[in-house]
């Protein structure tokens, strides 16, 4: 915590005070990074295609691989812990409720778009792990493809 300390001007103390522990103030970063940059854009998305095309888009860019491993890594840490952070599972509830609100706006009955939420919010994190863990980059995105295929087929409606 000393080197995010000295590079935000504050002392480890005030780190402390403000978050408790290193995973909370690094899940705050990131939860503040991704609600400025990542929720801002899929909030314009007009169907789920839309949003998750946005998403994939996102995360393949170079500069977002340290962001999506400390995800995952805080994430892990979570589930070894009795204290993990809500953070985390408020970060997965959201995109679920995201996915689910567009589903229902597509005019899916609630109960179906909160299903097909999840399947599609963790479906889409497990590609991302795979992609992190193997860097077979071209196997992440052939199976994304067939996710979107399968789950969100090009219809009409989906190429206005």
């Amino acid at each position: 915590m000393r080197s995010l300390a000295d590079v935000a001007g504050v002392s480890v103390r005030m780190l402390c005070y403000y978050f408790g522990t290193r995973e909370r103030l690094l899940s705050a970063v990131l939860m503040y990074h991704r609600k400025h940059n990542l929720l801002s854009a899929v909030a314009e998305a007009e169907s789920r295609r839309e949003a998750l095309l946005t998403s994939w888009a996102y995360y393949q860019r170079p500069a977002q691989e340290p962001l999506t491993r400390l995800f995952f890594h805080l994430a892990g840490e979570g589930m070894h812990s009795a204290n993990a952070d809500p953070a985390i599972s408020g970060a997965i509830s959201s995109w679920v409720d995201l996915f689910r609100d567009l589903g229902v706006r597509e005019g899916l009955p609630r109960d179906q778009a909160a299903q097909e939420a999840h399947l599609i919010t963790t479906a889409f994190r497990g590609l991302l792990l795979d992609r992190l863990l193997t860097q077979d980059v071209e196997a992440a995105d052939r199976g994304f493809d067939v996710l979107l295929d399968k789950i969100l087929p090009v219809t009409k409606e989906s190429r206005r």
